[in-house]
């Protein structure tokens, strides 16, 4: 399977796979919800959730990417504690959607996935073990509409979420503790899956 590249977010990229899986019922215990696991071309929802989650990594990997040259990893880091939440936000805004980064192991604790969103983390898992993209998910809901999009570690990344003394510096790794004493974003690899925009659209149907 081809993996089609749509955005890349400090070294972490989204993923969208091409093929249709069909619906499951949710076991996440949401009354009246249907997880669907889709190509993104089938839905215009999936679509319109892609192209958010694209423009979250931009707006984020973009002031990243010149936090980084400007101080390294350390400034990138100071960057990101004091501005990511913010810029997601803004970009919620301007959408007019809920937007999230998730994760099965979080550096802030508020990122925590939940038990849906971790069906997805793990059956993203599950896939990119096998060598396949993920596909999008959706939970479907009647007045929401969320989207699910794997969000994949590159290299450049394990600057700041790789191994302690391999890919993280000492100096990173002391701030890193100082910011985040509850952290748990570290010992990636290329490849493995960081975590998962989740977007929350409405049901318009």
């Amino acid at each position: 399977m081809r993996i089609t590249v749509n955005t890349v977010f400090m070294g972490l990229i989204v993923l969208t796979g091409g093929w249709l899986m069909p619906a499951v019922s949710s076991s996440a215990g949401q009354t009246g919800a249907t997880i669907a696991h889709d190509s993104v071309s089938e839905k215009p929802y999936l679509q319109r959730g892609k192209a958010i989650a694209a423009d979250t990594g931009n707006a984020l990997g973009a002031k990243l990417i010149e936090a980084l040259g400007v101080g390294g990893p350390t400034h990138a880091i100071d960057f990101c504690n004091l501005n990511a939440e913010s810029i997601t936000q803004s970009i919620a805004e301007k959408h007019r959607v809920g937007v999230r980064r998730v994760s099965d192991k979080p550096r802030n604790p508020n990122n925590a996935a939940s038990e849906s969103e971790l069906d997805y983390i793990n059956a993203s898992k599950a896939l990119l073990a096998k060598g396949e993209a993920p596909a999008p998910w959706i939970l479907e809901q009647p007045h929401s509409i969320t989207g699910y999009y794997p969000i994949v570690a590159g290299a450049m990344c394990l600057q700041c979420h790789g191994t302690p003394g391999k890919d993280v510096s000492a100096a990173t790794a002391a701030l890193l503790n100082q910011l985040y004493p509850e952290d748990q974003a570290l010992g990636y690899s290329a490849g493995d899956l960081r975590g998962v925009f989740v977007i929350t659209m409405p049901n318009a149907e």
